[in-house]
């Protein structure tokens, strides 16, 4: 399936339709809308963008184009897995029901729902400074039996900070399995811009 963009009233675009290849050279005159058009390109097949970790307007943004978007604006982008429509001031993103991305966000979106924050990093943080206040506690008894934990409390600390690490490990594997994934049908494109002189 061809991925095809069409844009309508955005910033110097007043209608332009252009069916999008691996490769794609835009070559025109000044001002015409080379540039934002790449731009547009690289948002609508950003993995952040498609994960929906950030808005088309914050994705805008990035790009310094968000004031090319108008009530009016029309953007239209179809591939193969998913599609994106921003019309009459709203903007909404569909994956394809058939395609093999759309039970892939879905279990994305399942992953984040069961593993709300804190993120995965801040939880293995929080597990390494237990374990150094493990290492204090077994110095400390080791100095004086009278101080800090029993030996036995500290064993099963240690291996519940073991368990959850190895958990933690786990699903990390997991979520980067389900990126990978999902990253197999996004059509990544950087946007590189040509110098002026």
């Amino acid at each position: 399936m061809i991925e095809k963009l069409i844009v309508e009233k955005f910033g110097p675009i007043k209608k332009m339709e252009l069916d999008l290849s691996k490769i794609l050279i835009l070559i025109g005159p000044q001002s015409v809308g080379k540039s934002t058009i790449a731009k547009l390109v690289a948002i609508l097949r950003d993995f952040s963008f498609v994960l929906r970790i950030e808005t088309f307007e914050e994705a805008l943004e990035k790009y310094g184009i968000q004031t090319y978007l108008r009530d009016d604006s029309f953007i239209k982008y179809k591939s193969e897995g998913y599609s994106f429509v921003y019309q009459n001031g709203r903007g909404r993103m569909t994956t394809n029901k058939n395609h093999q991305l759309n039970r892939l966000m879905a279990e994305f979106a399942n992953f984040e729902k069961e593993n709300p924050r804190p993120s995965l990093p801040e939880h293995k943080e929080k597990i390494q400074k237990d374990l150094n206040e493990l290492s204090t506690d077994i110095e400390m008894l080791t100095e004086n039996s009278e101080k800090g934990k029993t030996m036995e409390e500290i064993k099963k600390s240690l291996d519940q900070l073991k368990f959850e690490s190895k958990l933690l490990d786990q699903r990390e594997e997991y979520k980067d399995k389900i990126l990978t994934g999902i990253f197999k049908y996004i059509n990544y494109s950087v946007y590189i811009p040509a110098e002026r002189i």
